[in-house]
């Protein structure tokens, strides 16, 4: 018998301790008790959560593959596996087909009818009134049985106050003259980072957002390594972005973009020394249009920018990763925005870095 757990879209940023999650760990819980495989997908992270308690909890699983089912599709299932550390023997996958549509949110939505298809029960848990989902189910072309034992209602989560950083008072860098990578909030697992290492820490610490802007603070500081991007570079180039902006200025863009829903970034970073980064290979943007194959290639060259202005950020970067074990720790500030921020942080990493407070109040 196939099974299936369903939920609408919620917030990009969420905690273990949302009732929608603890709703969805509880019917996982109860249904690998039961003889019976569920069908499982991913993205967005609704999709995502099940896949990933389907796993731990040891359930067969039929995956769907946004894919047919030649070369393309086994290496996605493939990667899938591995993405989600699914057991090979209790996995098998269930291909959409080469119809499958190639833009996300077009293929979600022949996914989605494509699992309530294939479903003998379907698990109804948190579904938006009118939503896609609800109307799907409601359909329910080909007479899949409906429990509600784990429903409840849908509600819309309440908006957190954007914080206005320029509201605050700023404390000025120690002398010298310093670049800065500030951090932000990830919407779910970091670069680099395995979708079930995520999910095990949202369900493990569900009184915080796992991949805060501290968090991600602090997952630098324990590697020893801030990550590059590729980012507005060129193919299959990666950089590690600094500004030279005063830590005073540098707060004036830090603003929630509700087009990405995210900061452009938020009080907490690393300072290095500007004469330290340069002689490990940093240098600074040059802010100008395209022109030649040089211009295109190089990591150190930008756009100025056609909606923004690019310029005001007074770039830098640095070339692959930046191993901070290669930096003197006099040469190295750990920015944060209140002593209270520092005081959480400081246990969880070496006691010999120097922090700075940013804001005075």
């Amino acid at each position: 018998m196939n099974v299936l757990i369903l939920n609408s879209a919620h917030s990009k940023y969420p905690k273990g301790s949302d009732s929608w999650i603890q709703a969805t760990v509880m019917a996982v819980r109860s249904l690998a008790e039961q003889d019976v495989h569920i069908l499982c997908s991913t993205a967005p992270s609704p999709w995502d959560i099940v896949t990933y308690l389907a796993g731990i909890n040891s359930m067969n699983i039929r995956l769907i593959i946004m894919a047919g089912d030649g070369e393309t599709g086994y290496r996605e299932f493939e990667r899938l596996m591995d993405e989600f550390a699914l057991d090979k023997i209790r996995t098998s996958p269930l291909f959409m087909g080469e119809q499958c549509p190639r833009q996300p949110k077009n293929t979600w939505k022949f996914r989605d009818r494509f699992a309530l298809e294939n479903a003998d029960v379907v698990y109804p848990v948190s579904i938006r009134t009118g939503g896609r989902l609800d109307t799907l189910v409601k359909e329910n072309n080909i007479g899949a049985e409906i429990r509600n034992l784990f429903r409840i209602p849908w509600t819309v989560q309440k908006q957190k106050r954007r914080r206005d950083f320029t509201e605050h008072t700023v404390n000025p860098f120690p002398h010298g003259s310093w670049l800065v990578h500030w951090s932000r909030a990830s919407k779910g697992p970091w670069p680099g980072e395995k979708a079930w290492k995520f999910y095990r820490d949202l369900i493990a610490h569900s009184d915080i957002y796992v991949r805060s802007a501290g968090e991600t603070l602090v997952r630098i500081l324990a590697e020893q390594k801030i990550r590059s991007s590729s980012w507005h570079l060129p193919a299959d180039r990666f950089a590690v972005s600094f500004t030279s902006l005063e830590p005073e200025n540098a707060v004036q863009l830090m603003r929630w973009r509700k087009r990405f829903v995210q900061y452009t970034f938020e009080p907490y970073g690393i300072g290095i020394k500007r004469s330290t980064l340069a002689g490990l290979g940093g240098a600074e943007v040059r802010y100008e249009k395209a022109s030649g194959n040089n211009s295109a290639k190089n990591i150190f060259c930008q756009s100025p920018g056609k909606l923004g202005d690019w310029t005001k950020e007074k770039e830098w970067r640095f070339p692959g990763d930046c191993n901070l074990d290669e930096i003197d720790r006099n040469d190295m500030l750990i920015i944060v925005p209140d002593k209270s921020s520092a005081e959480k942080i400081q246990p969880r990493i070496d006691k010999d870095f120097n922090f700075h407070i940013l804001f005075k109040d």
